[in-house]
């Protein structure tokens, strides 16, 4: 069992479509932002791209959830093997989409040092490994580091033959 494309797509597209407005399951858009949805978005990430939505789907062995005791190193086997199933473009999104929630979580935390955090506190975090979120960012960061790298070597080729 291989994490599927067609999963990692939709974990992508989901999670774009999260971070402009949280999709509810109740089939409607919350277009407030607070850090809640950045933390959600974060966690679902990997489940899309595991395909655990897909009805009479067998998930990757691989694959640990949020809410498992899992350790940050199977964190880190399961974003290598949905690193080995990503082509480059999945792997670019996958990096700006890291990017994008680093980012939104740090003005979350520089909003609750103010005083100034618009929603509950309990979902502002550190990138660190003592929180599922910060486990789950550096985990997919490590297991996708070589995908990152080679893009952006390939890059690089690209501009200087240009």
């Amino acid at each position: 069992m291989t994490y599927r494309i067609q999963d990692i797509d939709r974990g992508i597209v989901m999670t774009q479509a999260d971070l402009r407005g949280f999709y509810h399951p109740l089939g409607f858009r919350i277009k407030r932002k607070v850090a809640k949805y950045v933390w959600y978005a974060t966690i679902n990430l990997p489940a899309f791209m595991a395909g655990v939505s897909v009805k009479d789907h067998e998930v990757d062995p691989t694959f640990v959830s949020a809410d498992s005791d899992a350790t940050y190193e199977q964190h880190v086997a399961m974003a290598k093997a949905m690193a080995e199933a990503c082509d480059a473009s999945q792997a670019e999104a996958i990096e700006l989409i890291l990017r994008n929630i680093t980012r939104k979580m740090s003005v979350y935390r520089k909003q609750l040092a103010a005083g100034k955090l618009d929603g509950p506190p309990a979902y502002v975090h550190e990138l660190t490994k003592d929180n599922i979120w910060g486990t789950t960012i550096l985990a997919l960061r490590e297991g996708f580091a070589d995908k990152f790298k080679q893009l952006r070597a390939n890059n690089e080729k690209h501009k200087r033959a240009a």
